[in-house]
C-alpha cells in the first residue's frame, strides 16, 4: 500500500510519535479486508484503530484512544498504523514466541540493557521482585 499524501492528516509532532510507536513494535492484529485496516495499537492502553481507503487514498480514520474520541483529532496510533501498512517489511513479533525462544542467559543480559536505560522500568521491575519475595 502507497497512501497519498497521507502525511496531511496529522501535525508533525504527532506524527513523530506515530513513527515511535511503530518503531517500538506496539502494532498488533493488524487485519485488511474490504478497503478497511484495523489494528490495536498498545499505548498507555490498548487502542482500537480503524482505517478506510480506496486505492491509495484514506477515506476515513477512527481510533478508540480519549485524543480522537474526546478531541476529535487524528492521532499517532493511526500513524502507526499506516506506517506498518505502508512498510512492506512489517511483521508483528509474537512476543510469548520470542522470549521463550531465548536462552536464560539472552533475557539476562537483554534485561539488564534495557534496565540499564530506561529508569521507570528499571523502578517497575524492582517492585515486581519486592512484591514476589
Amino acid at each position: 500500500m502507497n497512501f497519498v499524501n497521507w502525511e496531511d492528516y496529522f501535525d508533525e509532532r504527532i506524527i513523530a510519535r506515530g513513527e515511535q510507536y511503530f518503531l517500538n513494535g506496539t502494532v498488533a492484529n493488524l487485519v485488511i479486508k474490504n478497503h478497511c485496516a484495523t489494528a490495536t495499537v498498545s499505548g498507555t492502553r490498548s487502542y482500537r484503530v480503524e482505517i478506510d481507503f480506496s486505492d491509495d487514498e484514506i477515506t476515513g480514520m477512527n481510533c478508540t484512544c480519549p485524543y480522537c474520541q474526546d478531541e476529535g483529532y487524528d492521532c499517532k496510533h493511526m500513524v502507526a498504523v499506516i506506517l506498518a501498512l505502508i512498510n512492506p517489511n512489517f511483521k508483528e513479533i509474537d512476543i510469548k514466541k520470542l522470549v521463550e525462544s531465548a536462552s536464560d542467559e539472552q533475557r539476562k543480559r537483554f534485561l539488564q540493557k534495557v534496565l540499564e536505560n530506561n529508569y521507570s522500568l528499571a523502578l517497575q521491575f524492582k517492585t515486581l521482585i519486592e512484591e514476589s519475595v
